[in-house]
């Protein structure tokens, strides 16, 4: 029993000893490289020490692995590549000041691109943005409430929609400035190595190591200087979109007080409809006007939409049969659509419907039965009472 405890003991110290065992000296593999993965994310990440900067550890790994880059570019890392990552000699071996120099300006081209992309994206935001104050001026106030409303929801759309993608562009400039930071003490770091290279063909003097270092700090400097034009750029779009919101929400508001005052100055007058609002780029608004009198204009420039009418604003019409006969009451509201739709031209209203009869001949059929039905009842529970008083008296 106390071998069996010996054992087990000497087998946990020694699986703790293994886990303790730093991994800067263990052989370690990485993959397959996913779709949005960068040799500079997996170089940050699997470095065996902060003591080795990240462009050393880049060109370690490009050293490892020239079979996982598309033609030996240090920024074509092949999609599902294996990558063998080196432990801590191996780092040091092959990751020089020149190798380290590199990487480093490779991670700036691969920044300075992805600026420059985002660069064109913007103007294209701000060309839409333009295009919306453009559509906001060219429309009038006295657009009525129903087409203002719709072009009012157009335009908050399309400001919602620009408002997300210039959040996403502000969150990757955000992301690239820590990046930035990142570089910044990545140099520090390559600018302390020794001149000294692991090919021994190749030599650097101190002036040009200096020529090298100063470069790459301008590079840096031109690098951030892009970044901070990329982040004003996106904040002054961002404070024209919030122009743009309040100037919609504005006139929206100013069209429903023009709208509700038109009603209560003109209660009796029909307020004409004006044009659709105008695309952008029109100079001539359309116009707001108010008929004097609505019987005279026969042929209002109303929407195609029918106005919709109400049973209150229909007046019961009368009819007269021979001469010397008085005029017959008004007729109902059933009955005024009857004879419009049978496009009857004499003016007499049309007879009541079949449909009609047959439903009120079955109905009174229906009561009849009924009352038959308890007349029966009735009489059935008279005989049964008077035979059960015989019984009774026998």
């Amino acid at each position: 029993m106390k071998y069996k405890i010996l054992a087990v003991a000497t087998g946990l110290l020694l699986a703790a000893l293994l886990t303790s065992l730093p991994p800067a000296y263990a052989a370690a593999s990485y993959g397959p490289v996913k779709n949005n993965e960068t040799l500079w994310d997996i170089a940050s990440r699997r470095r065996p020490s902060y003591d080795v900067s990240v462009p050393q550890m880049m060109a370690a790994i490009r050293a490892q692995n020239p079979q996982a880059f598309i033609d030996g570019d240090i920024n074509l890392l092949k999609r599902g590549a294996y990558l063998k990552i080196p432990i801590m000699p191996e780092v040091k071996q092959n990751a020089g000041k020149q190798a380290s120099l590199a990487s480093l300006r490779a991670e700036i081209r691969r920044l300075r691109g992805q600026l420059k992309t985002e660069q064109q994206h913007s103007a294209t935001l701000a060309k839409q943005l333009k295009a919306l104050q453009a559509t906001q001026a060219a429309t009038p106030s006295t657009t009525p409430l129903p087409e203002q409303a719709q072009v009012a929801q157009l335009q908050n759309d399309l400001m919602i929609k620009l408002q997300t993608e210039l959040t996403e562009l502000k969150q990757q400039v955000q992301a690239k400035d820590a990046r930035i930071k990142e570089l910044e003490a990545a140099s520090v770091q390559v600018a302390a190595l020794p001149n000294a290279t692991s090919d021994p063909t190749t030599s650097v003097t101190p002036a040009q190591a200096q020529q090298d270092d100063a470069a790459m700090q301008a590079e840096l400097t031109e690098l951030k200087q892009l970044l901070e034009q990329r982040d004003t750029h996106i904040q002054n779009l961002q404070a024209s979109l919030r122009e743009a919101s309040i100037s919609i929400k504005r006139q929206y508001a100013e069209s429903q007080e023009l709208y509700g005052r038109l009603k209560e100055l003109e209660p009796g007058n029909a307020v004409t409809a004006p044009q659709l609002p105008a695309k952008p780029g029109s100079t001539t608004p359309p116009n707001l006007t108010l008929a004097a009198n609505p019987e005279a204009d026969q042929t209002p420039t109303a929407p195609p939409e029918q106005a919709p009418v109400f049973t209150d604003q229909l007046t019961p019409p009368t009819a007269t049969t021979e001469a010397g006969k008085a005029e017959k009451p008004g007729t109902s509201l059933q009955n005024i659509l009857e004879q419009q739709v049978s496009g009857s031209k004499d003016g007499k209203l049309p007879a009541p419907a079949r449909v009609s009869l047959v439903v009120a001949l079955i109905s009174l059929m229906f009561i009849l039965a009924l009352l038959w039905r308890s007349l029966s009842q009735r009489r059935a529970l008279n005989r049964e009472e008077e035979r059960l008083r015989a019984e009774l008296e026998g």
